[in-house]
């Protein structure tokens, strides 16, 4: 049985709207196991990147628990939540994100020069662009990148360092479905030879299909899709890829 990772409890958070308070998760509760892949789906809006972002530590909740390996997240330690976020956590975000300035091998470095991990830093990034098929593009710059290379190097920067949890938002939504579907083709690849968690917030019923689990964000709250609900909320959302 997989140790449990990552636990929310009662997570609340809501943005201020000009004269409106606007809630935008609302005691949600949310668990992953060690290796396990979850989907999140929704409509747009409705908070999944606002969830990804709590659950990786940039944005701070209002209310509620977030414990990571039985352990609750020191929010009022910003070093603390800064090697969280480094050792711990990777993060793949639908434009990637990448530094233009940087070639591809720079910027899967970036993440372990930030937090002081010197050693092996340029032979693991090297290994996972290789592992990648980017072998004879290390020395380019995302400018003379497609976007599916854009793409593996974001995913590369995001796993090179061996985190147990991957949040990915939207990974392929800036992508036609043929190299969507490479992409996360190796991003499921990589997390079974590595084992990380996975949680993925997707308008893919393609990319939904190929996780553990399907979670519905709706009302601030998630809950459970079985496959026949998961094909009646695709067929009627018109967001499937």
């Amino acid at each position: 049985m997989s140790e449990r990772l990552l636990e929310a409890a009662e997570l609340s958070r809501s943005f201020q709207s000009g004269p409106r308070r606007i809630e935008v998760l609302s005691n949600l509760d949310l668990e992953v196991d060690g290796g396990e892949s979850v989907a999140i789906v929704g409509d747009s809006g409705v908070g999944k990147s606002t969830l990804l972002h709590l659950l990786g530590g940039l944005d701070r909740p209002d209310g509620g628990t977030l414990t990571f390996r039985g352990r609750p997240l020191p929010w009022s330690d910003g070093e603390a939540m800064g090697r969280y976020r480094n050792r711990h956590v990777g993060f793949v975000f639908q434009f990637h994100h990448l530094l233009p300035e940087f070639n591809a091998l720079e910027n899967v470095e970036m993440p372990f020069r930030i937090g002081g991990r010197f050693e092996r830093t340029e032979t693991a990034a090297r290994e996972i662009l290789e592992r990648l098929g980017l072998a004879e593009r290390l020395g380019h710059t995302p400018a003379r990148l497609s976007g599916g290379e854009q793409q593996r190097v974001a995913i590369a920067r995001a796993v090179a360092g061996r985190p147990s949890l991957v949040l990915a938002d939207e990974p392929t939504g800036n992508l036609d479905p043929s190299t969507g579907d490479r992409v996360f083709g190796v991003l499921r690849d990589l997390q079974k030879e590595r084992g990380f968690s996975l949680v993925l917030a997707t308008h893919s019923e393609r990319m939904a299909a190929g996780c553990d689990r399907i979670l519905h964000l709706a009302g601030g709250r998630l809950h459970p899709l079985s496959d026949s609900a998961a094909a009646t909320f695709f067929g009627g959302s018109g967001d499937a890829e």
